[in-house]
């Protein structure tokens, strides 16, 4: 069993590097030359790039990695990992480029503009948690969510040894306040945009965003729900596409 502390994932946010750029509507090549420049990505959409990473946990700690280490760290990586990294750009490639995703970030455009997009990954991995009894069978996963997280820590545990040694206390951080879980909750989102309005360099409405998700619960709701059984669909190809030594959660 893991303890965590009554302020969640708060420390995390501390260690990381607020953007004032978001990855949406980039080219890969913009991305990882942004990547190149701020040593942390803002997006903290984690939990969909590991539930959508399969059974190989070599993929999994690719996928989720991606968005701390920059272009040139890659090399750094384990080459078992590089699988999962180019799994999660093509994920946010595909995300970026689907009009249900652009219609989801329309509503929240007015009141965040350019990082509307960034809020509407947040509030997917939200949605997600809600219908993980729906998609988990259809990427044959099998245990409750709470399960699949403690998992997913484990193996961050056990191939430590194996990143770049910046990553060491993030990722410790994610255990220790549970941030894979917290993320998923109301109480944990408000949390978490708080956070960003304070350390964020530049001018935004972070504070209002969960207001904003109550407000388009039902909108951002449904078109999760159309957009996340393409984007598995999409996955599944790219997994079967690609050649993997499959070790199961």
């Amino acid at each position: 069993m893991y303890q965590y502390s009554s302020t969640g994932f708060l420390f995390l946010l501390l260690d990381l590097k607020i953007l004032a750029l978001p990855k949406h509507n980039l080219s890969n090549s913009l991305i990882l030359k942004i990547q190149d420049t701020f040593p942390f990505s803002l997006l903290m959409n984690h939990l969909a790039h590991i539930f959508l990473s399969g059974k190989d946990r070599n993929v999994m700690m690719g996928n989720l990695i991606a968005d701390f280490i920059t272009g040139r760290e890659t090399r750094l990586c384990a080459p078992k990992f590089l699988s999962g990294i180019q799994l999660h750009y093509a994920i946010d490639v595909y995300t970026d480029a689907h009009p249900i995703v652009k219609l989801s970030t329309k509503h929240l455009h007015a009141y965040h503009h350019k990082y509307a997009p960034v809020i509407v990954d947040i509030f997917y991995d939200f949605f997600l948690a809600r219908h993980w009894h729906i998609y988990a069978p259809q990427m044959n996963i099998s245990t409750d969510m709470r399960t699949f997280i403690n998992n997913t820590y484990n193996v961050l545990q056990i191939n430590q040894s194996d990143l770049p040694e910046k990553l060491s206390k993030p990722l410790s951080n994610m255990i220790k306040n549970d941030w894979l879980f917290q993320s998923t909750q109301l109480e944990g989102q408000k949390k978490v945009f708080s956070m960003l309005k304070k350390r964020a360099n530049f001018e935004n409405n972070f504070t209002d965003a969960v207001n904003h998700l109550l407000e388009f619960e039902t909108d951002l709701e449904n078109e999760f729900n159309l957009f996340f059984p393409d984007l598995i669909s999409h996955v599944l190809k790219f997994l079967e596409s690609t050649s993997f030594n499959s070790r199961n959660f």
